[in-house]
């Protein structure tokens, strides 16, 4: 037993934009860990807090620090973030969003607004 949803259903269209919005380089090449890290990330910078790469790897409890920081790595090399210094202590490195992933974020908001655009409409 099947129940279908129409096509114009507000909840398949927004996963449709967001589909859109993942095939656009360099988009396409976060993979969904990464893409949630980069979510979680965002909350943080959405903040107006700093967070640092020992931060991050401590605030990821349900994975190793290894791997949290090979994704960290990951996303740094698909420019989606950045290390700087930070300034009281050198030794700290802030993880912080680059231009790409401004870019993604208003992507997404945009997205978002579209489909509440919508949903205020119908």
């Amino acid at each position: 037993m099947t129940s279908e949803l129409p096509q114009d259903h507000l909840y398949i269209r927004f996963l449709n934009l967001v589909a859109a919005i993942r095939s656009i380089p360099p988009f396409s090449t976060l993979d969904a860990t990464e893409e949630q890290l980069l979510n979680r990330l965002a909350i943080v910078w959405h903040r107006g807090e700093k967070i640092s790469v020992a931060d991050v790897m401590r605030n990821e409890p349900e994975v190793s620090r290894t791997t949290t920081y090979r994704r960290l790595i990951g996303l740094k090399s698909k420019g989606m973030i950045d290390f700087v210094d930070d300034i009281h202590d050198k030794r700290v490195k802030n993880v912080i969003p680059t231009a790409n992933a401004t870019a993604y974020l208003e992507k997404m908001r945009d997205c978002i607004s579209q489909i509440a655009g919508h949903a205020h409409a119908g």
